[in-house]
């Protein structure tokens, strides 16, 4: 600092500016974490390179959301800022719901056996994805057997599938952007309209034991809880109970 190059000093500038080519008596460099005036864009230092930094030669950003290259923890990226399409501004895929088409005792095989039903069913939309249903039981609720921490868009199945809430927790919030009124094939619902969940709105059990003996049941003597398709308020997962026959 004293204006004169000496000893092992790279260069001497005499002043404490870390924009120009002279750091600490060292010749500036890409990867020092400073930013050069009118030579490098950014300069992240030991992390340029790395995912949401500096570029390695510091000409400007490196891996990131938005440049087209799915990478680092993206599931994808199309570079654009359209957040409701395939691939969301924070680059996530959104995932599918579906209504499971058919007509279905309360015997579903458990909760097993209602999971490949829906796994089965949602071939059609990503034969690579695994489908789980939005289902509890005695003793395991929705919420734990699905993301909780998923923070893209639940959209219908087909084109232009509508979207039905942004993230867990819009999902469980009680109040849907739109009904889930289609099946895996984008095809609208037929009656009864009305789908298995002993499920309440936040993913946890329902009150009560109405669950038709853990989806084993399909007596007429048994009950189990029912959402109903098409509202968007709490009664999509919530809202009735019927015989399991």
């Amino acid at each position: 600092g004293d204006g004169v190059q000496e000893g092992a000093e790279e260069c001497d500038d005499g002043n404490g500016v870390n924009t120009d080519d002279c750091i600490d008596c060292v010749l500036a460099k890409c990867g020092d974490g400073y930013v050069q005036m009118d030579v490098e864009k950014c300069d992240d230092g030991a992390s340029n390179g790395m995912y949401g930094f500096c570029a390695d030669d510091c000409t400007g950003p490196g891996p990131r959301c938005g440049d087209g290259v799915t990478n680092g923890p993206e599931d994808c990226d199309d570079g654009n800022q359209v957040d409701e399409d395939d691939c969301s501004n924070e680059c996530v895929a959104p995932r599918y719901v579906f209504v499971t088409a058919g007509t279905f005792t309360g015997n579903l095989g458990g909760l097993t056996g209602a999971d490949n039903t829906c796994d089965i069913s949602g071939d059609t939309i990503d034969p690579n994805a695994i489908w789980v249903a939005w289902l509890s039981d005695g003793t395991t609720p929705a919420s734990m057997r699905l993301d909780n921490n998923f923070t893209g868009y639940y959209r219908l199945p087909g084109m232009n599938g509508a979207v039905i809430a942004k993230g867990w927790t819009g999902l469980t919030s009680g109040t849907l952007l739109a009904p889930i009124d289609r099946t895996q094939t984008g095809a609208a619902v037929g009656a009864p309209l009305r789908a298995w969940t002993y499920t309440a709105q936040d993913g946890a059990k329902a009150p009560g034991i109405d669950n038709c003996a853990n989806w084993t049941s399909g007596s007429n003597k048994s009950n189990g809880r029912a959402g109903e398709l098409g509202p968007t308020d709490k009664s999509w997962t919530d809202s009735l109970t019927t015989d399991c026959g």
